[in-house]
């Protein structure tokens, strides 16, 4: 068989923990050391699953200020989105909506907690043909940029109007334990339901033999996306973290 290095995820402290629970962790680090942690995670987590380019806060800064508007996808679950999100963001199922006019030469940044199912995603749309793609350091790293916008958590409406709200807030899902390195200005939030959980690791784990079949041959061809939409081939110029060698 193929052998798969699976890391330990973020199961509950215990069996009958439900739903979604605050950090209780002891904030003992200070934000440098927190960020540093983070940090090292993101690149361990990127190296595992992304062969193409980091990109942070700042870079998103610096592609705008060029002008150029990149699609931000979160590919985190329904829950850890309605904590908190990027301002702007859409989820996998409304990206795979998009037309080609719509994606452009649009840069596309995938995003998670720490950069480890962002990754995949971003894995999966460069081997399908899809370029100018990255991997961001995700929402925990966000939380550590004093310039970055704030995270917002999209408000239902309660008028006729029918339109949501962007309330900015200072909350992040931090997914599990081993991920509680957000800035100790936000409050934490994590996974304590094992059901929850449960789907979200075995899409992982979904994810991880599939990468690993399919490592070191060569991508497919570029083809349709299943919508009868073309997929997206447009280059930039690339304001991120090159990828290490290693």
């Amino acid at each position: 068989g193929i052998p798969i290095s699976v890391q330990p995820c973020c199961w509950p402290n215990s069996p009958d923990e439900m739903g979604s629970k605050t950090s209780t962790t002891a904030k003992v680090l200070s934000n440098e050391e927190k960020k540093q942690l983070a940090k090292e995670k993101f690149k361990k987590a990127h190296n595992a699953t992304f062969d193409g380019d980091s990109i942070s806060a700042e870079g998103i800064r610096e592609l705008r200020a060029q002008g150029q508007e990149p699609i931000i996808v979160d590919v985190r679950t329904g829950d850890e989105r309605k904590v908190s999100q990027l301002k702007g963001s859409i989820d996998e199922k409304q990206f795979w909506e998009l037309d080609e006019k719509s994606i452009g030469g649009r840069p596309i940044i995938a995003y998670c907690t720490i950069g480890f199912r962002s990754g995949l995603f971003a894995q999966k749309l460069k081997n399908q043909g899809f370029t100018h793609v990255y991997n961001s350091e995700g929402v925990v790293l966000w939380t550590h940029d004093a310039k970055a916008e704030p995270l917002i958590r999209v408000a239902t409406p309660h008028d006729e109007s029918g339109k949501s709200k962007d309330i900015p807030v200072k909350e992040v899902h931090v997914y599990g334990n081993e991920w509680d390195l957000a800035d100790n200005s936000c409050k934490s939030e994590m996974f304590s339901s094992m059901s929850s959980v449960t789907v979200g690791a075995l899409g992982t784990l979904r994810s991880i033999i599939s990468r690993s079949l399919f490592k070191g041959k060569k991508p497919p061809p570029p083809v349709e996306n299943g919508t009868g939409q073309g997929l997206h081939t447009a280059t930039g110029r690339n304001v991120v973290e090159k990828k290490d060698a290693t």
